[in-house]
């Protein structure tokens, strides 16, 4: 497919994803990859492909997969979800109790999104405390029930540490 195709419209009340010549693409950009856009893209060269702590994709392979994703998409028009997962409080709880104390959260939000997933599914870390997944073939209900099994195991250990972190979640279709 071209890459400047477009995507069909969906109905009213639904998410799609932005015309490409949308003006607002640096913002978008900065959403789903979890950096300062366009401008920050030489910074991902040096990036591994894995992220050591998780196991997921780093965001020069994240762009890979969603170019890929968005071709596929305008081909075929088959469902596909995005999730954006990020460790709100994270921040905070590095300056009271040090930085390795806050990064000791990760791997655990890492296992349960992963043990969540399928393997047609792709995990990536695009920020420190962004994490960012693409569902091929999930529908709304599908991808609704992967956001809830993910927040309830999640919000289920941090609150019983009684950390002031919490996981929020969001997806589009």
């Amino acid at each position: 497919a071209p890459s400047n195709s477009r995507l069909p419209s969906a109905p009213s009340g639904r998410w799609t994803l932005p015309p490409l010549n949308d003006p607002n693409e640096p913002t978008i950009h900065a959403l789903v990859h979890g950096d300062g856009g366009p401008e920050a893209e030489d910074d991902a060269a040096d990036e591994p492909i894995a992220d050591p702590a998780t196991g997921f994709v780093t965001r020069p392979a994240w762009d890979e997969v969603f170019r890929h994703e968005e071709h596929r998409f305008a081909r075929y028009g088959r469902s596909v979800t995005l999730l954006v997962a990020e460790l709100e409080g994270l921040n905070s709880l590095a300056a009271m109790l040090g930085q390795g104390a806050a990064d000791r959260l990760i791997p655990p939000v890492a296992a349960t999104m992963r043990r969540s997933a399928r393997a047609a599914d792709v995990l990536a870390r695009t920020g420190r405390t962004r994490f960012v997944a693409l569902l091929p073939e999930t529908d709304e209900v599908a991808a609704v029930k992967y956001v809830e099994r993910v927040r309830f195991e999640c919000d289920k250990w941090l609150e019983a540490g009684g950390l002031a972190v919490r996981l929020a979640l969001g997806c589009a279709q």
